[in-house]
């Protein structure tokens, strides 16, 4: 096997979780059970690899905030200073967006989509409904 080519991950596994889907779902799952007390959700930026037809979520980076009420003050200061670090180690690797665990889009999601759309062109914005209830659409 090419070593080369495997450290820039053209030999990824591309079965029914590629890449670092499973790490991914992993961070969500954490990042939602050691939330900070009384918190309601938890916010990533999530980034990847960007090709002409397609986009591999790869990894995902916390964002810090706090919540008060119906206001949620996120530390995008700190979000960018993490993606700058973090592009020294994985330069290949772009922001595409973010997650939360809400069920819903909410008028936060505008703002946050603000913060992101310059960095991506379209970004992702992938929510994880973390209350496990049953839902009568499936």
């Amino acid at each position: 096997m090419d070593i080369k080519r495997a450290q820039r991950g053209q030999f990824r596994d591309r079965g029914p979780f590629p890449g670092g889907c499973v790490v991914i779902l992993a961070s969500i799952v954490d990042s939602y059970e050691r939330r900070n007390e009384g918190a309601a959700l938890v916010i990533w930026t999530l980034l990847g690899p960007v090709d002409t037809y397609s986009v591999e979520v790869t990894s995902c980076l916390s964002v810090p905030h706090s919540e008060s009420g119906d206001e949620v003050t996120a530390d995008m200061e700190f979000a960018k200073n993490m993606c700058q670090m973090h592009r020294k180690v994985s330069p290949e690797e772009l922001i595409l967006g973010w997650y939360t665990s809400a069920h819903d889009i909410t008028e936060h999601s505008v703002l946050i989509r603000e913060y992101y759309s310059p960095e991506a062109p379209n970004p992702i914005h992938l929510t994880v409904d973390t209350s496990i209830q049953a839902s009568s659409a499936l």
